[in-house]
């Protein structure tokens, strides 16, 4: 790597354990963003899964409920303690990538690899059709880290299946942290 490449390319990272092909998001001074291409995987951000479906679920249906007097509140604490930290920074981390890789990989406080927040979503992606991701074949809903508490109840922000990120966007306010849902690891690479 290095100063040869630019916003938008897409390089070869890491094993083919998920998937080693990367989009790179920034590139700044000492270090490059980059995202899988793909959705590697679904999974659910804390606990349980809702059911034995492996296919993750759409976003349309997790709506605020208006029944409660409160307004939605950012608080993204839910990432640090959460079982997808947990299972990037250890599972994927130690399997994905060799020690060359890891060398590179920098932790940047939120994890050396870890999931966008709903707004590195918005700025780091040109628009709705750039932010959609594959999975199996289809368009489907992915993870970010942000979350939100409306009520009682904790959500947390993703990107649907049509590339909008949803964090309070028409009243939805993201999706129940035990819902199966697409994971897009993001890492951060030292280039000096």
């Amino acid at each position: 790597l290095g100063h040869s490449v630019k916003v938008g390319d897409v390089i070869v990272f890491g094993n083919k354990n998920w998937s080693n092909s990367w989009r790179v998001l920034a590139v700044e001074d000492t270090r490059v963003l980059l995202i899988t291409e793909r959705v590697v995987d679904t999974m659910v951000f804390n606990g349980l899964p809702r059911g034995d479906s492996q296919r993750p679920l759409d976003v349309h249906a997790f709506y605020a409920d208006k029944s409660v007097d409160s307004k939605p509140v950012r608080t993204d604490n839910l990432w640090d303690k959460s079982d997808m930290k947990k299972f990037l920074n250890n599972d994927y981390y130690i399997n994905e990538f060799n020690d060359h890789d890891k060398a590179l990989i920098h932790d940047y406080g939120f994890g050396k690899v870890f999931l966008l927040s709903s707004e590195e979503a918005k700025e780091y992606f040109y628009g709705v059709n750039d932010r959609a991701a594959d999975f199996t074949g289809s368009s489907t809903t992915w993870w970010l880290r942000s979350s939100i508490t409306y009520g009682y109840t904790e959500y947390v922000a993703c990107v649907d299946s049509y590339g909008r990120v949803v964090d309070e966007f028409d009243d939805r306010v993201g999706i129940n942290t035990a819902s199966r849902v697409g994971v897009r690891p993001a890492v951060w690479l030292k280039i000096k």
